[in-house]
């Protein structure tokens, strides 16, 4: 249980850091003009503060969904990944649209959220699937090296 919650809490991680670095640059580039002229250092504080609170809260929630669901999602393939899309895009648009006011959720910008969920959804599958990768392979390779020091 303890290794499942590590792995969910990285989990959070990655997915927390990835999309503050994705809607960071997003933000810096839509608002830039406009936001070096009128912001102040205590309004970006607090803007920064309130970002920050939220994105963790949203990703906290998808972390305990997918830790939730981990069964459904590992054990149905092409379904397991509609699942956890509908997770992201639940957490998101529930919490992040509806809850957090990041956007309009009837809007354009509800448009331009789910481009900026497929990028970082896409980065966060990669990552993890990278991992799982190595993973594999370490364990692969301690597997080897038993059985060939078994056959001496």
């Amino acid at each position: 249980m303890l290794n499942r919650i590590k792995h969910y809490f990285t989990l959070d991680c990655v997915i927390f850091t990835i999309m503050t670095v994705v809607l960071s640059i997003v933000y810096y580039f839509a608002t830039w003009d406009s936001t070096v002229k009128t912001i102040t250092v205590e309004g970006l504080f607090k803007t920064f503060g309130t970002m920050v609170f939220s994105y963790f809260t949203v990703t906290t929630v998808m972390a305990f969904l997918f830790m939730i669901l981990e069964k459904q999602i590992n054990e149905n393939g092409y379904i397991g990944h509609l699942i956890s899309m509908a997770i992201v895009l639940s957490c998101v648009y529930g919490l992040g649209g509806g809850v957090f006011n990041w956007f309009p959720i009837f809007s354009i910008w509800s448009l331009y959220a789910f481009i900026v969920l497929m990028i970082v959804y896409t980065i966060v599958f990669f990552t993890m699937f990278h991992k799982n990768v190595e993973d594999s392979n370490k364990i692969n390779e301690k597997l080897k090296k038993i059985q060939e020091k078994n056959n001496e």
